[in-house]
């Protein structure tokens, strides 16, 4: 099972969105600390990029934190 979480980090009026994706329960990459999205729609379209480029198949379930 492919999982993607876009997170939500608020440090006062900043707010960014990374993302992470996981594979069968285990993180296999991310965007924290490379790029951190300031829309949510952003965030999540990157991640269902690298899953199409990377792992070749789509999510199986993207989460919105």
């Amino acid at each position: 099972m492919i999982e993607i979480f876009v997170e939500h980090w608020a440090n006062g009026q900043v707010v960014r969105h990374p993302w992470s994706i996981w594979v069968d329960g285990k993180q296999m990459a991310g965007s924290h600390g490379r790029r951190e999205y300031a829309s949510q729609d952003k965030s999540e379209a990157d991640a269902r990029r690298f899953c199409d480029e990377v792992l070749k198949k789509q999510p199986d379930r993207v989460s919105r934190l």
